[in-house]
């Protein structure tokens, strides 16, 4: 896993004021959206990212609700 962080930026809106944003980007994301775009101090929020099938995996929810007592499905 990759500990990634995410902020609030403050972005030009599409009239051209200076907006918080309505949702957490990462560094990248936000100055390819808006170059000019600033982090909104004391937002950030870390976040373990998988990086790779495995770890994703292993976060997947299982379906074992839908497995009956006798291993039987339905």
């Amino acid at each position: 896993m990759k500990d990634v962080e995410f902020w609030y930026w403050l972005m030009l809106d599409q009239w051209g004021r200076r907006r918080k944003s309505r949702c957490r980007f990462t560094e990248a994301e936000a100055l390819k959206r808006d170059p000019t775009a600033t982090r909104v101090d004391g937002s950030c929020e870390v976040r373990s990212c998988p990086e790779n099938a495995d770890e994703r995996a292993a976060l997947a929810p299982t379906n074992r609700h839908l497995i009956g007592h006798d291993g039987t499905h339905g």
